[in-house]
């Protein structure tokens, strides 16, 4: 059922401070998200159902009997959060499912650099772009890049590379950016988990 102004309290201890201004600042763009979908009617990738950003935080979960909210500990900077409320998670349209998101990756992210260094593995970051000018749409620019990378990936050269490099593991992400200058720019960061004593010289020089 959707929410209405009940709340129940549910003290918890959130481990990221923000300040009251960014959390309304993330709730009012979700509005203003929300506000767009609907206006334009735009509905879900592959059906005909409302864009799932345009109800997120509306409704309780299923499995809770209403919704609630948890306040911080931090007395220096206070602040509160819904829980127990469906949302969209997605990264694209919703700025606060993005936030959470974002947190929740920066911790596995973490999690990583720690078992890296637990096993003598080097991080190292890599970005993979394409050239692009304000003319082209986003389309032009995802669609070779992402075929691109999977006819790379799936070839010897990708699993040479690897081998050649000691590259053990790696985490990848990709990231849509948007200017007036420049238009979409559509590229993939990967943080490779190297063994470089496996290396030669001249191959550290070369990252």
């Amino acid at each position: 059922k959707p929410i209405l102004t009940e709340f129940q309290t549910k003290p918890k201890k959130i481990e990221t401070a923000q300040t009251h201004k960014n959390y309304r600042g993330l709730y009012a763009m979700m509005e203003h998200a929300q506000k767009i979908l609907a206006s334009a009617r735009v509905t879900r990738p592959r059906s005909d159902k409302p864009h799932r950003t345009r109800t997120c935080h509306h409704y309780v979960s299923s499995n809770e009997a209403r919704a609630s909210i948890a306040l911080s500990t931090d007395s220096q900077n206070s602040y509160a959060k819904f829980c127990d409320v469906q949302t969209c998670t997605s990264v694209w349209a919703c700025p606060v499912c993005y936030r959470n998101i974002a947190r929740q990756k920066a911790d596995a992210i973490q999690r990583a650099l720690v078992w890296a260094r637990d096993n003598g593995l080097v991080p190292v970051m890599v970005a993979l772009t394409a050239s692009h000018n304000n003319e082209m749409s986003l389309s032009d620019c995802e669609i070779p890049f992402k075929r691109s990378w999977q006819l790379f990936a799936s070839g010897r050269w990708w699993k040479n590379i690897k081998a050649n490099y000691g590259i053990e593991h790696y985490i990848s992400n990709v990231d849509v950016t948007y200017s007036h200058k420049n238009g979409w720019h559509y590229h993939k960061h990967l943080l490779f988990f190297m063994d470089v004593n496996s290396l030669t010289d001249d191959q550290v020089h070369e990252f």
